[in-house]
């Protein structure tokens, strides 16, 4: 499963859930939302679904458990 968060210079961000095969592809049910601020000169981002899976792609999660995750930043592309 893949999430993205894009930020912007006025501290607004838009979130997107899908996976990644050939290129990314968008979970229609995806129901990931992200808030964003810039403080201090840091960035604080938070991502945010239900826990069930809303369809294909996505890895339904369990309270309690613990999931491997990685994060990458980029600039621009």
């Amino acid at each position: 499963e893949y999430w993205t968060a894009k930020l912007k210079a006025d501290g607004s961000a838009t979130a997107e859930g899908g996976y990644i095969l050939d290129k990314f592809h968008p979970s229609a049910g995806s129901k990931l939302t992200s808030t964003a601020s810039f403080s201090n000169g840091e960035w604080t981002v938070v991502l945010t679904r239900p826990l069930a899976s809303a369809g294909p792609g996505e890895v339904g999660l369990a309270a309690g458990k613990v999931y491997p995750v990685g994060f990458a930043i980029h600039d621009g592309h």
